[in-house]
């Protein structure tokens, strides 16, 4: 059996999974702007010179798949926010 810290462990990492999954299902950029900001740590000047955009549209491709992300996991019932 899982102690409570175990079963939480396994809880985030079936999350982290899940998020993983529909981030790699975005358009090809958001799904390059979601993973640079949060999962490699970039800034968003250094996102925007990797990709060849502005830094507006850098943030404004962040806000849309961010958005993206969030109905697709209320319609699932992953979060009810």
């Amino acid at each position: 059996l899982l102690n409570y810290q175990g079963a939480n462990a396994v809880l985030q990492l079936r999350s982290f999974s899940y998020l993983y999954e529909k981030i790699t299902e975005l358009p090809e950029r958001e799904k390059n702007v979601i993973m640079m900001k949060y999962i490699y740590g970039f800034r968003y000047k250094e996102i925007a010179t990797i990709l060849g955009i502005s830094t507006e549209t850098v943030k404004k491709t962040l806000i849309r798949a961010k958005s993206k992300i969030k109905k697709i996991c209320k319609e699932e019932g992953l979060f009810n926010d």
